[in-house]
């Protein structure tokens, strides 16, 4: 029996064509849910999904409105609507109950994008195609990576390039740095939970995370799972770290970062003293624990464009512009200028929309690094509908 006054969920309905008929796609941003699809009509009747129309009151919404519509199709909506969870009722809350209390993190954004058999075929051709078997891998002075975040499609070349540099070190633990692209209820957010890969699961070195997190504040570091949930930028370094390094016997430490958007927008020298505690008690844990540590941090540069609320035009001069402002930036990150790097940010509010300042502020301050060299920069540019640009690069940290 259908919810007698349904309340959708916070969800994001777009308007597609499947073979040449429109139709609503509906997906759930917390990635709980399967996507679905709906007649356009049902537009309204989504709308009217707030928990205070009945069946029935949406249907006279719509006879108001000089539209006739079915009551059994509205009821037949909500159930599909609530078989998948996208209502806010008990089934919804016992889906997210198996999310929130599972021992293992899904994978949530690799699979829809590759295979494990796509990802090593596609490995092993851009690896040859760059000359990656070329280079160098046994240097064990690298004690952190910056690497991109962006999807594989997009940015797979300057995964390969970053993680190239990585292979010969023998971390026994790596501390990976992620962007939270959703709010944090503190500053930085941490999960116990293992990481589903494409390969082996990758596990929490649970006795470095409870020295972590011994005396710091809770508006300082907290657990997040369902941040964790649905944030990428984690997930895509655990599968890279996970296929390069299969042989070998290393845990993580997954930790994601609430932007810096109010301490740059008001142009502060520097982040709040709480960031440099955070930084400072990461640090000495890495000093203490008696394992070998590297850091990784999953970080994407400049988004600009349509897609992005923001109607620019892709000129030459434009791109060349935030190149430009992006080596700029990264040229503090190379000299390992945590500080000097958040700066550049202030002196035009962010103005490129750089989602990972926190990141890699939060990496070169933590880092027992002197120098950094870019293994890659590039730019994604879609000039179609979306009309948009994301800049990202990958950085090693040797010491």
């Amino acid at each position: 029996m259908a919810e007698s006054r349904p309340k959708i969920r916070y969800v994001n309905i777009q308007q597609i064509e499947i073979d040449g008929t429109l139709a609503l796609h509906i997906s759930d941003p917390c990635h709980i849910s399967q996507p679905m699809s709906a007649p356009p009509e049902m537009l309204l009747a989504l709308h009217l999904m707030d928990g205070r129309h009945t069946i029935g009151g949406i249907a006279q919404v719509y006879r108001t409105h000089k539209a006739i519509i079915d009551e059994s199709l509205i009821e037949y909506l909500v159930n599909f609507l609530d078989e998948n969870g996208y209502l806010e009722n008990e089934k919804f809350s016992a889906m997210l109950g198996e999310v929130v209390f599972s021992k293992t993190r899904p994978l949530v954004h690799t699979n829809n994008l590759l295979s494990r058999e796509e990802f090593e075929q596609k490995y092993a051709e851009t690896s040859a195609r760059l000359g990656i078997a070329n280079l160098e891998k046994t240097d064990r002075n690298l004690k952190g990576l910056i690497a991109p975040h962006i999807d594989f499609l997009r940015g797979f070349d300057s995964y390969v390039e970053a993680y190239a540099r990585l292979e010969g070190v023998d971390a026994q633990v790596f501390v990976i740095i992620g962007t939270s692209h959703a709010p944090l209820s503190s500053l930085y957010a941490y999960t116990s939970q293992t990481f589903a890969t494409l390969h082996e699961d990758a596990i929490v070195d649970e006795e470095f995370l409870d020295s972590l997190k011994n005396g710091i504040p809770g508006n300082i570091l907290s657990e997040d799972r369902l941040n964790h949930h649905v944030e990428h930028s984690i997930e895509f370094q655990a599968v890279f770290l996970k296929y390069l390094l299969k042989d070998r016997d290393f845990k993580i430490v997954p930790i994601l970062c609430n932007s810096l958007h109010e301490s740059i927008d008001k142009q502060n020298d520097c982040p709040p003293a709480e960031v440099y505690l955070f930084c400072d008690k990461l640090r000495d844990t890495i000093a203490r624990c008696g394992k070998k540590v590297a850091i990784v941090c999953g970080a994407d540069l400049a988004h600009k464009g349509r897609i992005f609320d923001e109607e620019i035009e892709l000129s030459k001069e434009f791109v060349s512009n935030i190149e430009t402002r992006d080596i700029e930036a990264l040229s503090n990150a190379k000299n390992i200028d945590a500080n000097g790097f958040f700066r550049h940010f202030t002196e035009d509010r962010n103005a490129r929309n750089v989602c990972s300042v926190a990141g890699i502020f939060t990496t070169l301050r933590t880092v027992t690094a002197s120098r950094g060299e870019i293994s890659s920069y590039r730019q994604f540019i879609d000039k179609g509908e979306g009309n948009y640009l994301i800049s990202f690069c990958g950085m090693a940290l040797y010491e």
